[in-house]
């Protein structure tokens, strides 16, 4: 019973926040409960730690300032000389200078000039830029690779990416081949695509939140074969966006039928 309220009472202290005073012959120890700050609290902005250096904001006349990078010491590495930065990605990182986006490696050496309009992280070799409204792609050594005729576009993944024309959505390659969609579409009216493949194209999709109808209007399928494509890649994929109950009737039509 003793035990019983010595327990009470200490989980009485512990909520309240109160302090257990050391009994004698033990040594407090203020630190025992202190976090230890790696890089201390000064900067205005900062990003993630990225191939081991973060971009951190300085303050200028108490107001947001210069953006440059440190590595995990706090050592600044880079200066603080940008405007706006991004997270140092395959070896080089976009930063802009007087409004207009370039990119820097790993020593501040200016790599692509400041030319663009913005510009996203590079992915696969290739960074998504902006030159007069429009989005294109660059390599490492700022050729444009992939001219800047789209009107919006996504950093490339698995060898593809996401690119926007006219109100509407489609995928390309490294070369700047339109793979998706219109090529599927011309496959399948010869009858020579891959079902496999096309599957994955079609999971793919979803995963870039595209709906079933915008799907099948974009490949000329229509919503069987849309989930015909789906369940090729697991029911969970398949049924991802539906209630059980309504899978349930697609799957097995009968047995609800009769049920009723």
């Amino acid at each position: 019973m003793r035990k019983r309220l010595l327990s009470l009472a200490l989980a009485l202290v512990l909520c309240l926040g109160l302090t257990v005073p050391a009994q004698a012959g033990e040594k407090e120890n203020p630190a025992a409960n202190t976090i230890e700050e790696a890089i201390s609290c000064e900067f205005w902005g900062a990003g993630n730690f990225s191939e081991g250096l973060a971009w951190v904001q300085i303050e200028e006349n108490s107001e947001y300032g210069h953006i440059g990078f440190i590595d995990k010491t706090g050592e600044f590495i880079i200066p603080c000389v940008y405007d706006e930065a991004r997270n140092f990605s395959e070896g080089l990182a976009a930063v802009a200078q007087d409004e207009k986006w370039g990119f820097i490696d790993k020593t501040g050496k200016e790599i692509v000039p400041y030319t663009y309009d913005s510009a996203l992280d590079f992915s696969n070799g290739l960074a998504a830029v902006v030159r007069g409204g429009k989005c294109g792609y660059i390599d490492k050594t700022g050729k444009e690779v992939i001219p800047c005729t789209y009107d919006d576009a996504r950093i490339f993944s698995e060898g593809l990416a996401a690119v926007e024309k006219d109100g509407k959505w489609g995928f390309i390659d490294k070369t700047g081949e339109e793979c998706i969609t219109s090529t599927v579409r011309h496959n399948m009216a010869r009858g020579t695509h891959q079902v496999e493949l096309t599957a994955k194209l079609v999971t793919l999709l979803r995963n870039h939140k595209w709906t079933n109808e915008r799907i099948g209007k974009e490949l000329g399928m229509d919503p069987d074969e849309v989930l015909r494509l789906k369940q090729m890649q697991g029911l969970a994929e398949a049924f991802a966006d539906r209630e059980f109950s309504r899978a349930w009737d697609i799957c097995f039509p009968n047995v609800t039928k009769t049920q009723e």
